[in-house]
C-alpha cells in the first residue's frame, strides 16, 4: 500500500492547483487514505470519495490467503502481497494507524448485486461473502465499502463499478451498469457553483 500510496503522491504532487479531489475504486481508496494522511504536507487535498473500497477489509482476502485450492494459489500469486493489505485484520491496524483528517470530506460508495445477478464465476465468491459478511460486490462487502459520509448502494459488481462488465447485458438486471454516468455525476459534485 505505501508503494502504491507513494506512487499517487508523485501524480498528485505534479497537479497544477491549490486544491486536489480524489476518487478512488477499490484498493485505490486505501492507498489514497493513506497519501491523505502520511503524503499530503501542504494538505492540497480536500476530499475523498471512494467506490466499492474494502475499508474494513474482505473475507475474499482471508479466502485467497488461507484456501488450498488450485484457484486459491492462482490468486495468491497474482495478488501477494496487496491482498494480505484486504484482510478483515490488516483493515482493522491500517485504521487503527491511519485517522482521518478533520480538514478533508470522506465520501463512499458500495457496489451490490445478488448471486444470482453476478457473471457465473463470481456467484462462488459472491456467496461466500453474503455467508460471512452480508450484501456484496462479489469482492468488498458493503459493511465494508462504508466510510465517511455513505452515499449509498449501486446496482453493480465490483468490475462493473469501473466500467468492466463481464456478464451479458440484461436489462432486467440493469447491466451494464452506467459507471460514466456515477463518474459524471460525482465529477459534478466537485465542481464549484457556477462551473
Amino acid at each position: 500500500m505505501e508503494e502504491r500510496a507513494e506512487a499517487l503522491a508523485r501524480y498528485v504532487s505534479g497537479i497544477d492547483c491549490d486544491t486536489v479531489h480524489i476518487v478512488a475504486h477499490s484498493m485505490g481508496g486505501l492507498d489514497a487514505r493513506f497519501l491523505i494522511h502520511r503524503l499530503d504536507p501542504n494538505r492540497r487535498v480536500r476530499s475523498l470519495i471512494t467506490v466499492g473500497t474494502p475499508h474494513h477489509g474482505s473475507p475474499l482476502a482471508e479466502w485467497v490467503l488461507e484456501e488450498r485450492t488450485v484457484l486459491a494459489r492462482l490468486l495468491r500469486r497474482l495478488t501477494l502481497p496487496g491482498v494480505r493489505d484486504l484482510t478483515p485484520e490488516a483493515c482493522a491496524r491500517f485504521n487503527e494507524t491511519t485517522p482521518d483528517r478533520p480538514d478533508v470530506r470522506y465520501r463512499s460508495f458500495a457496489g451490490s448485486r445478488s448471486a444470482g445477478e453476478m457473471p457465473p464465476w463470481f456467484r462462488p465468491w459472491t456467496r461466500m461473502l453474503e455467508a460471512r459478511a452480508g450484501p456484496n460486490d462479489s469482492q468488498v462487502p458493503v459493511a465494508s465499502a462504508r466510510w465517511g459520509e455513505f452515499r449509498g448502494i449501486i446496482r453493480a459488481d465490483h468490475l462493473e463499478l469501473v466500467g468492466w462488465s463481464l456478464g451479458p447485458a440484461d436489462a432486467r438486471t440493469a447491466r451494464p451498469f452506467d459507471h460514466l454516468g456515477l463518474y459524471s455525476a460525482i465529477a459534478a459534485s466537485l465542481a464549484p457553483p457556477g462551473d
